[in-house]
């Protein structure tokens, strides 16, 4: 990219790949995700590029850096990433609980396919407590697994996967 160690060279490394990215056309906002700087920033490194090559303009300052050998657009350009707006949900599933103790309540996890089945701790009743002290489980499990019609899994009119109560599965 850029021969930094000659007389010219009033570039650092990253204001000169800054400065070849323009070059190829790239917006600010792109730069700026390859160098993870917003682009109010970037624009601020080129006129910091163009003040030190002596020119006007960032357009001059490209053609300036490239005259002198500080950047180097002769081989191929890279294309930028596509951006993503920050409205696109993470990828995640829902589940809507069918039944059971967590009957109408749903879950958000952060996996882009369902589970084959989901526990839910629950504290055990109070009156197991009361009858049988010290046998009485401190934390039972309410199950629950995938609502299926005609061997598919089934989803809810919102799109949240159905799983439905499965009594004793603690």
């Amino acid at each position: 990219m850029a021969k930094l160690d000659d007389e010219y060279a009033p570039l650092t490394f990253r204001l000169a790949g800054i400065l070849q990215h323009r070059g190829y056309g790239w917006s600010y906002d792109e730069i700026g995700d390859v160098y993870g700087l917003k682009g109010k920033s970037v624009r601020e490194y080129l006129r910091r590029a163009y003040h030190l090559l002596g020119v006007d303009s960032v357009e001059e300052a490209v053609a300036e850096a490239s005259r002198r050998g500080l950047i180097d657009l002769s081989g191929p350009r890279p294309v930028p990433r596509p951006r993503f707006s920050v409205d696109v949900p993470a990828a995640g599933v829902t589940i809507l609980f069918v039944g059971g103790p967590a009957d109408g309540h749903t879950l958000d996890l952060n996996s882009p396919e369902p589970p084959l089945a989901y526990q839910i701790p629950m504290p055990a009743p109070l009156d197991a407590w009361m009858t049988d002290p010290l046998n009485a489980s401190p934390l039972e499990t309410a199950m629950y697994e995938p609502l299926l019609k005609d061997g598919l899994q089934r989803r809810a009119d919102d799109g949240a996967w159905l799983y439905e109560y499965q009594p004793g599965g603690s």
